[in-house]
């Protein structure tokens, strides 16, 4: 070789370095980046230079040594850098091959197999067995970008693929050659290259692409909208719930910022906070309104996090949109529900403490849940409506029989509580219990109503209940229960009627009384019983009496369903309401019919004769006394005749007494017949009679009744087979003309028919011609004498 001068093997060393240096971190830079960057290339260069001054140096002293040792070869120096670059390689780990495309054998150097990770004695000295060796699904793509290499002008080839691993695993390996030499037909015969161990790169780079695609998928599959943005505040990415909620696509949205999506106002404070955030980094959380892509406004919670770059700066930020418009909504809903609740809670324990009954909720357990007032004054002794909460009956009865141990009815309430509710609980269904016991050794009855307490899902969860007090009731209506019973059995006939006088019920005497059924009577006026024997103005005066005093009694005359009438002695009593209205009426009769008949023969027999049905004495006395009294207020004139029969006794002897009772009889009629209506006829004993004259105002009409009755009783007397004849002597005395008093006029009327005795018989006299002892009607008496 020839010897080349110092300057000159300095300037190859130089070169040569550089280029070497390039050359390795090229290659180094290809089998991690898959690229050749310039930055590294810069440095390569650097380096080289760097490396060239300490090869030219030692190159100095290697031309001191040769000028030492007197001679140096060129190719003594090549080798040497072949040295060096065996170095370079060995640190880049790639290696190096050459193909013979014609016989299709590798030339490499098995030893570095290693670096691939594959063992150095593997069999792989033909391109057939390093395709064997290339992963099945990768051995397509390999034949394909290697034949296309082969033409003139064809690309490098270059690609990625797995190969068999010592372990009998999959490696990464990365493959770049060219063709070396053609032939004349420009065919290539021989091919370059090397071979590059990535599979760390590789397989950083696919889990990173792993990882992209978990985290684009986490993005997708979050439902809220996501998005992140650089340092300036531009779009870098967003999931499609952003897209759907801003009604945009990627394409508008990429590389915009909030200035190109929002007003100027709103996006001066999106933008701000931003800044805040990327300048305090860490994360932010604040809630705003947004319009989505149709304008309508959501109320959102904005979360946002500063994220940063490889070198530690703020590299951007990433950012979720949480719509909380129906959250809100709820939330006022919920405010506006428990406002209502509690209106309707206060509404409840108004309603709730402001009503008589006692009202309460227990749980499973039978411990109340709620109460009102009533219960814990009548029934628990609780001081207010929340000591009973969480307790249970048995704690209350327990308190105040300890209060009390001396008395066993002081408070038997309790376990009658608890049986209901575990009864309710057990049954499933409302029902109605009549509850008795002592509660402060007073007696109460309850009229209690329990139900299930049951819950949206349709559990139960306790029970609720009311309960009346019917301490007082219970008492009434035993007592109308007993009234009842007297009534059903009672002799007297009762109805029941309204405040509009229509019968609502009846008791058995009734139907026994007047024949009428209880279906018949009821919606009956009370005065469908009424007869004919009763003038309107009798009912009239009855009502007026009972609406004025609500009580009536008196004698009536019914009439029976079969028509008969019949006499009842009848008590109306008014029973009122509280507001003094009517409530009912009760009408209780009894028949007095046969006693009226009883009544009516003991007062005929006591004020009549019975031989001529004529008042006696007791009832001419009687009527003697009411006559005057009526004279004295009318200031009229009353005249009282004195009559007895002449020669009575002689038929009465000589016939026997049945002849003169007829004949008696006969007389009384022939002198009632002479008087008139408003006049009173009179036996007062044997042949005697009596006659008032009433509002006699002059003598004359005396005159005439006296005189009819003298001709009336001296006709003759048919008495059976015989006939006889008698006369009358008329004694008349004149109120107030003879006599003031009843005595008195008694007394001159006996007097004036004695008188008409003495003058001779058939005649009468006045009392004031008796005492002048000239008798009335002389001329008469004389005639009948003749």
């Amino acid at each position: 070789m020839t010897r080349l001068t110092g300057w000159r093997l300095n300037g190859v060393i130089i070169v040569f370095t550089v280029l070497l240096t390039d050359v390795v971190v090229a290659l180094v830079d290809w089998a991690l980046l898959s690229r050749v960057s310039l930055d590294s290339m810069k440095v390569s260069t650097v380096s080289g230079l760097i490396i060239a001054t300490l090869v030219v140096s030692a190159a100095g002293a290697l031309r001191a040594r040769i000028a030492q040792r007197q001679q140096l070869t060129l190719e003594q120096v090549v080798e040497r850098a072949q040295a060096n670059m065996n170095v370079a390689v060995e640190a880049a780990q790639m290696l190096f091959w050459e193909l013979d495309l014609v016989s299709g054998k590798f030339h490499f150097d098995h030893g570095r197999l290693a670096w691939l990770g594959m063992a150095s004695d593997t069999q792989a000295s033909t391109m057939a067995q390093w395709l064997a060796l290339v992963h099945p699904d990768d051995r397509g793509v390999f034949i394909q970008r290697f034949e296309a290499a082969k033409p003139v002008g064809g690309p490098e080839f270059s690609f990625d693929y797995r190969i068999q691993q010592a372990d009998g695993g999959w490696g990464w390996v990365q493959t770049q050659g060219r063709a070396k030499a053609r032939n004349a037909q420009g065919e290539p015969i021989a091919a370059v290259g090397g071979t590059l161990n990535i599979n760390q790169r590789k397989l950083a780079e696919l889990a990173l692409v792993d990882q992209n695609q978990f985290q684009n998928a986490l993005m997708e599959a979050i439902p809220i909208p996501i998005f992140y943005k650089d340092a300036q505040g531009r779009y870098l990415g967003f999931n499609q719930a952003y897209e759907a909620f801003m009604g945009r696509s990627r394409t508008e949205l990429i590389g915009k910022s909030v200035f190109d999506m929002a007003s100027p106002e709103l996006a001066e404070v999106y933008h701000a906070a931003d800044l805040q955030l990327m300048a305090q980094r860490g994360t932010q959380v604040y809630e705003s309104q947004v319009k989505d892509g149709a304008g309508a406004v959501h109320e959102v919670v904005f979360h946002k996090a500063a994220f940063l770059d490889s070198s530690g700066q703020v590299g951007g930020l990433v950012g979720g949109i949480l719509d909380i418009t129906a959250r809100k909504q709820a939330q006022n809903q919920l405010q506006e529900s428990e406002r209502r609740t509690h209106a309707l809670y206060t509404l409840l324990r108004c309603v709730a403490d402001n009503v008589p009954d006692m009202i309460w909720a227990k749980d499973v357990d039978k411990r109340y849940l709620f109460v009102n007032k009533a219960i814990c004054e009548q029934l628990l002794q609780a001081e207010n409506t929340n000591e009973p909460l969480g307790k249970d009956d048995l704690f209350f009865a327990q308190r105040a029989r300890s209060q009390h141990p001396d008395d066993a009815q002081w408070h038997t309430f309790g376990e009658s509580c608890q049986d209901s509710d575990a009864l309710t609980l057990q049954r499933g269904c409302t029902g109605q219990f009549d509850e008795a016991g002592h509660v402060q050794g007073h007696f109460l009855a309850l009229d209690v109503h329990k139900a299930p307490l049951i819950d949206d899902t349709g559990c139960t969860i306790g029970v609720v209940g009311s309960a009346r007090d019917v301490t007082a009731e219970h008492a009434a209506q035993e007592k109308l229960r007993i009234a009842a019973l007297v009534l059903a059995n009672s002799s007297e006939a009762l109805m029941l009627s309204d405040a509009h006088g229509q019968i609502v019920d009846i008791n058995p005497a009734f139907t026994q009384m007047t024949g009428y059924t209880r279906d018949e009577a009821v919606g009956q006026s009370t005065e469908f019983l009424r007869s004919d024997k009763h003038e309107a103005h009798f009912y009239q005066s009855k009502w007026t009496q009972i609406e004025a005093a609500g009580r009536w009694q008196g004698e009536v005359w019914n009439q029976r369903k079969n028509g008969e009438i019949f006499a009842a002695w009848l008590t109306i009593n008014t029973l009122y309401q509280e507001d003094g209205s009517v409530h009912r009426r009760v009408g209780l009769f009894s028949d007095i019919t046969d006693k009226k008949r009883a009544d009516e023969l003991i007062w005929t027999q006591a004020n009549f004769d019975q031989l001529t049905s004529l008042p006696n004495r007791r009832m001419f006395q009687d009527r003697l006394v009411q006559d005057l009294k009526k004279a004295q207020r009318a200031g009229s004139r009353l005249a009282l005749m004195f009559l007895d029969l002449d020669r009575f006794k002689q038929v009465n002897d000589t016939l026997g007494h049945a002849m003169g009772d007829l004949l008696l009889a006969e007389a009384a009629r022939r002198i009632a017949a002479c008087t008139r209506e408003a006049d009173t006829v009179a036996r007062i004993g044997g042949d005697e009679f009596t006659v008032i004259l009433a509002e006699m105002f002059d003598t004359s009409g005396i005159d005439r009744i006296a005189n009819d009755m003298l001709d009336s009783l001296t006709q003759p007397f048919v008495l059976g087979t015989e006939q006889v004849q008698v006369s009358v002597s008329i004694g008349v005395a004149l109120y107030p003309d003879d006599a003031q008093t009843q005595d008195e006029l008694l007394n001159n009327a006996d007097k004036a028919m004695y008188a008409a005795k003495e003058a001779g018989r058939n005649c009468f006299s006045y009392f004031a011609y008796a005492v002048q002892r000239v008798p009335a009607g002389a001329g008469r008496v004389n005639e009948s004498a003749a």
